[in-house]
């Protein structure tokens, strides 16, 4: 009775703590004990193409509530960006410097969960510690580089180091991945190195050892993928646009916040106006109307994900571009920010402008330095979110793979061989299906250069206008583009719904050359059209009466073949 006892009580003693200890493991597929079965797995993983999102090969993951709250951390060096001046060049590049070094340590840290973490008690012990340091970053941005204090480096640094840390964890307990880690500690390592260097230097060498460890930082990871030795680590197809598109709209609130940190109480005013109110209505339509372009296209390319962890330098610098491209993206919507702030308090007479917090009207002209950064950065940023979404894959991993993975499964089961001429123009419709997703990425790409360029010539063509004025116009400059992106895609869904109709019955007949399916079934005519297209064909159905009985009418077409293939095939027997 009393070893019962004492076993049932260790096994509640593990109970308690299990979870508390878990090592880094691979957030793919499930890797085996041995060296030889985690590269096995990892490269069959890699082969297989199975990176949708959550299915096949991939766990479902989402962020989790110690990943929110770190992201939410990043709000105090953003806050405390926003009244740092630009004047000149120099202010600019320390500037564009602090954001990249502040972003640096969130884009370390997600990419290590998104392919490592388990959430155990080290790792959220070691985030705590990381957030410690975020916020003596954005403490020791009030003074910054070059000026003497080393509060913005040495916290850094630290953060830095807590990364590595976990990075050795990573090489202890995963040998498959063993070399690519040890390649990050070592780039890391000496980029910390050079950090703490530049805290016990003079203040005038300062910005120069920070900005080389800095440029180590963003460099290590470039190098370790483009050297064909390293095979490198796959990122979740899901989890990592998820993360990104967290940051982005923490961001684009920061845009926000810009303003309304230097709006006057109404009471304060000398004279109630609708200004303050106007100011503040267009202040979140910029940024929510530039966060509905980006989640038009967000999403990795997940066609290239298997040829990224295999070594193809393509897909390697296709899924590094659409990463890497979201910080010159955050910064110039921080640049604008800041644009923003001062134009802001030097209108309603707060902090920027050292005012008494009255109001006067008509609100005075943008400085020539305020309305080119504010529209210059936005004008940065359109590209920016052009090229991410033409690097990304959302619009384009559905259609193409798809078809391509049709045609393979045919050539399996024998279908097509007995008719080559309809096998011929079933390869045409796929083909089709190609250039036409290539066709519209090209479109969006010209209509997010048109929206720059026009960006850019704002500040020539308002000249010295109000700040109420070039936000209107910048709103509107983005809510042409969101009107644009809708009726691109509903005539994009138009033509799925008649290709879809094409295709069904193309498939049909395909299948009635060749007899039908042993079971009396079609399969070829189940699997058309692609996964992307048949999303696109289902989706008006729940919108107007004109596209629900274009989505009736195709999906009556599909019904129709499939019913007549089947008839077809138990006639044959």
């Amino acid at each position: 009775m009393t070893r019962e006892r004492r076993r049932s009580s260790l096994q509640g003693f593990k109970d308690v703590f299990e979870g508390l200890w878990v090592p880094p493991r691979l957030r793919v597929k499930a890797a085996g004990n041995s060296h030889a079965g985690e590269r096995a797995n990892l490269l069959e993983h890699a082969r297989s193409n199975s990176y949708t999102g959550g299915g096949g090969g991939e766990e479902p993951r989402e962020s989790t509530f110690t990943e929110n709250f770190f992201d939410l951390m990043y709000v105090l060096p953003m806050q405390n960006l926003f009244p740092l001046p630009i004047a000149d060049a120099r202010g600019l590049l320390l500037f564009c410097t602090y954001f990249a070094t502040v972003f640096n340590t969130w884009l370390g840290e997600a990419f290590y969960n998104t392919r490592f973490d388990t959430d155990d008690v080290p790792s959220r012990v070691s985030t705590v510690v990381q957030m410690v340091c975020v916020a003596g970053m954005a403490s020791g941005l009030a003074r910054g580089l070059g000026a003497g204090d080393s509060t913005f480096a040495l916290s850094y640094a630290a953060l830095r180091t807590m990364l590595v840390l976990k990075y050795c964890r990573v090489a202890l307990h995963l040998p498959a991945v063993r070399p690519i880690a040890l390649g990050f500690i070592a780039g890391f390592t000496a980029s910390i190195a050079l950090w703490v260097g530049s805290a016990l230097v003079p203040a005038e060498r300062q910005i120069t050892l920070a900005l080389a460890g800095l440029a180590l930082d963003y460099a290590t990871p470039w190098l370790l993928a483009l050297t064909p030795r390293f095979r490198m680590v796959p990122v979740h197809a899901a989890h990592m646009p998820e993360r990104f598109a967290g940051f982005t709209c923490l961001v684009l609130a920061g845009s926000l916040f810009s303003v309304q940190m230097q709006m006057p109480p109404l009471g304060a005013v000398n004279d109630w106006a609708l200004a303050p109110i106007y100011v503040s209505a267009l202040s979140v339509a910029v940024p929510l109307s530039f966060l509905s372009l980006y989640a038009a296209g967000v999403g990795l390319p997940a066609a290239e994900l298997g040829g990224f962890t295999l070594g193809r330098t393509s897909a390697k610098l296709r899924i590094y571009g659409y990463l890497y491209l979201h910080m010159p993206l955050a910064l110039a919507i921080m640049v604008s920010s800041n644009a923003a702030f001062v134009g802001t308090g030097a209108a309603f007479g707060g902090a920027a402008a050292g005012g008494s917090g009255k109001l006067v009207l008509p609100l005075p002209p943008l400085s020539p330095a305020a309305r080119s950064l504010m529209c210059g950065a936005w004008a940065v940023a359109t590209l920016m979110l052009g090229a991410v979404h033409a690097l990304g894959g959302a619009q384009d991993s559905g259609g193409a793979s798809g078809a391509e993975q049709q045609q393979q499964q045919q050539q399996q089961q024998g279908y097509g061989s007995s008719d080559g001429v309809a096998q011929q123009r079933a390869e045409l419709v796929a083909a089709k299906c190609r250039v036409r997703q290539r066709r519209s990425k090209l479109q969006r790409l010209a209509l997010r250069v048109l929206s720059a360029t026009c960006l850019a010539l704002l500040p020539s063509v308002l000249g010295a206008s109000s700040v109420s004025v070039y936000m209107t116009a910048i709103a509107c400059v983005h809510m042409a583009q969101v009107l644009a992106t809708a009726f691109r895609k509903r005539r994009f869904v138009a033509k799925a719904v008649r290709a879809q109709r094409r295709g069904s019955q193309l498939f049909a007949n395909l299948a009635g050359a060749d007899g039908g399916s042993p079971g009396g079934g079609n399969p070829i005519s189940e699997q058309w059209p692609p996964p992307y297209y048949r999303g696109l064909a289902e989706a008006p159905a729940e919108g107007s009466a004109a596209s629900g009985g274009s989505g009736a009418a195709a999906a009556a077409a599909t019904t129709t073949a499939a019913a007549a293939a089947a008839a077809h095939g138990a006639s044959g027997k």
